[in-house]
């Protein structure tokens, strides 16, 4: 699959919805066909303007930083290898190349209808930034010497009372289009309104982009978040705003947001350190006794 270049400029008024379309459109792939993608010698090839190059990855570190994003972004969805190009040529015969690999191996962790852990890490991923911090959280988790914790695509969730099985939640959403949840997330959202959180302490995290969308910044974790204090959860990790430059956030209370944010497109080297951070604050705040 090649995406060549194409012109849009950042005042187009149909940019973001139709941006959002794409995203509409890939993610219901995923759901359907992945399973079948991940026996397929396939790749995902992007082709990138000079002018975009030129603007976005002027260097080596951010050209390096785009090309592991774009095979992030191809193994989640589609269980492919990704990269991008600068010349058409380059990427057809990158593909081609691909023919005569082994598919991509994959993995799925099993969704347990009934669970010993107290811990449960639910996430909503659209490109695989959400998904990677939930496994960076899960690593950080198991050196701070606490029980193994496994994530789970919330895609894979069809009940959502399988959360209640849990008396800590570690919840995981990114924002997409103009402030909206995840749309795995959105698609059993409603099934919140008949769930009874009280007890449970819920601890968020969010990915979003301050600079492309500063007006509503890691807003799914707010929505998220606003939903379950409603159905009587206790959210715990609320974590600075400091760091970050954006206008509006309504995951924002008082100067702190009610989770973890994660700008992984414009501050990919704070990602690791901050969810390490946060981590451990968690720990200590939903104060459970090491493993």
């Amino acid at each position: 699959m090649v995406s060549e270049p194409h012109l849009h400029t950042e005042e187009d008024g149909d940019g973001r919805e139709h941006e959002a379309e794409i995203t509409r459109l890939i993610n219901d792939f995923r759901r359907d066909y992945r399973e079948q993608t991940t026996r397929l010698n396939l790749g995902f090839g992007r082709v990138y303007a000079a002018e975009i190059i030129e603007n976005y990855f002027p260097d080596v570190t951010t050209w390096e930083q785009a090309q592991a994003g774009l095979d992030r972004y191809a193994r989640y969805n589609w269980a492919i290898p990704g990269r991008g190009f600068a010349h058409l040529l380059e990427a057809k015969a990158w593909l081609r190349e691909q023919i005569s690999q082994t598919p991509v191996a994959t993995t799925t962790e099993t969704i347990p209808l009934k669970s010993s852990q107290r811990v449960g890490l639910f996430y909503g991923s659209s490109t695989g930034v959400t998904e990677m911090v939930a496994y960076q959280i899960r690593d950080a988790w198991a050196v701070l010497g606490m029980e193994p914790i496994t994530p789970i695509n919330i895609g894979e969730v069809k009940d959502l009372a399988v959360l209640l099985n849990y008396d800590c939640l570690i919840l995981g959403t990114s924002t997409w289009n103009i402030g909206q949840l995840q749309d795995d997330w959105e698609i059993v959202f409603t099934q919140i309104d008949s769930l009874d959180f009280s007890g449970k302490q819920i601890a968020l995290f969010g990915i979003g982009d301050q600079y492309a969308y500063p007006d509503n910044f890691i807003d799914a974790v707010g929505i998220l978040g606003e939903k379950l204090v409603e159905r009587g959860g206790g959210l715990i990790g609320f974590w600075d705003s400091d760091g970050y430059e954006f206008s509006e956030s309504a995951a924002l209370v008082e100067d702190r947001f009610m989770g973890l944010a994660i700008d992984d497109s414009r501050q990919p080297e704070r990602t690791k350190a901050r969810t390490q951070q946060w981590v451990a604050q968690i720990v200590q705040e939903f104060a459970l006794q090491p493993a």
